[in-house]
């Protein structure tokens, strides 16, 4: 998780890797999130499929939970799938997604403040 990383990090370091790695994320994921949408919109299974897996490993990598779990459901055509229509899904998807972003630039202001 982000933490785990956090703790990763030499006494006193500004920024370093998990900027870089939150930036990475912020940098691919927006455009992977967009494709799924536009997949699940256009009902094309192994694209949603492909492209669920791939946002909930990069979240999952940085310990998003609760994206990545919409995206396992997503992914496996289970919990959320199962309960919510696409537009419903999508809206939750979106709203995890906006949290995620806010969570991490919080941690990239309290990183970089004390440089």
């Amino acid at each position: 998780t982000i933490n785990e990383l956090l703790a990763l990090q030499e006494p006193g370091e500004t920024g370093g890797f998990v900027c870089e790695l939150i930036d990475m994320f912020l940098s691919h994921a927006p455009a992977t999130l967009e494709n799924l949408k536009q997949a699940m919109l256009a009902k094309e299974a192994r694209q949603t499929e492909h492209l669920a897996h791939r946002l909930k490993g990069m979240g999952r990598n940085l310990g998003v939970v609760l994206l990545a779990n919409i995206c396992d459901d997503i992914e496996h055509g289970k919990g959320l799938v199962e309960s919510l229509k696409t537009d419903q899904l999508i809206a939750k998807l979106e709203l995890a997604f906006e949290q995620t972003v806010k969570e991490f630039d919080q941690i990239k202001y309290s990183l970089t403040k004390a440089a």
